[in-house]
């Protein structure tokens, strides 16, 4: 666990490494890469934090360049998350130097053969 730990230090940066960073960074990059966006409410869910947490935790993230958040259309007031391709690259870089548990597997597999990531 400590060489896994090591390895996700080197690839990713290290404020995204504590809770609930990283719970958000996992949910998001399995929702992304199989091209399922979240909404802010769901990501809180998901990492276990109210949503003032959360939305701490994703502006951090949008502003380092790893998340953006869209609009389902125009007039929409509901905002969806998904990581960037650089935060998924990042990602899958971190996944395949790992040994992921079989959810994070499938969506590596999804990206990979989708975008073509190595």
């Amino acid at each position: 666990m400590f060489s896994l730990r090591r390895r996700r230090e080197k690839i990713l940066p290290q404020k995204f490494l504590g809770e609930p960073m990283w719970d958000l960074l996992l949910h998001l990059f399995e929702r992304t890469a199989n091209d399922h966006p979240v909404s802010i409410t769901k990501a809180s869910y998901a990492a276990h934090v109210p949503p003032t947490t959360a939305l701490r935790a994703i502006s951090v993230m949008e502003n380092e360049g790893y998340l953006v958040r869209t609009k389902p259309c125009a007039n929409s007031r509901n905002v969806q998350l998904r990581l960037t391709d650089n935060a998924m690259e990042a990602m899958c870089s971190y996944l395949q130097s790992s040994d992921p548990p079989r959810l994070y597997t499938e969506a590596l597999v999804h990206r990979i053969g989708g975008v073509g990531v190595a």
